[in-house]
């Protein structure tokens, strides 16, 4: 059985490539346009991992993970790799505080470094 990725990607376009790739790799991947339609699948799907963007309007990938963290009861642990084009350490470690299990520019992304990070992630 496939693992299951929640994408969690703002961009349609980008979304679109990113979904394509997994697919081809193997994953059943949904895509949540958004951190509010996120958190509304969150607590009615089961998912292996999310690949979540940090940079969303209204409620961003930041939010999430602090939504995540602050009601267990309602959200399962999911191991979260952050998709971004920020490149701030202080971002970064911000987001490294919740745990996440990878932290990938968008920029400058390669199908194998993402397989990679996924991969790893799945495998802790």
């Amino acid at each position: 059985m496939n693992k299951k990725i929640l994408l969690v990607e703002d961009e349609a376009s980008i979304a679109v490539v990113f979904k394509d790739q997994l697919t081809l790799g193997g994953f059943d991947v949904e895509i949540a346009a958004g951190g509010t339609q996120a958190l509304e699948m969150l607590k009615t799907k089961s998912y292996d991992l999310m690949l979540l963007d940090l940079v969303m309007p209204e409620v961003d990938g930041l939010a999430v993970l602090q939504t995540i963290k602050e009601k267990p009861e309602e959200y399962p642990k999911i191991p979260t790799i952050a998709l971004t084009n920020v490149t701030s350490e202080d971002v970064r470690k911000e987001v490294e505080a919740y745990n996440i299990k990878g932290y990938l520019s968008k920029l400058s992304l390669k199908p194998q470094a993402l397989f990679e990070t996924i991969n790893g992630a799945l495998a802790n």
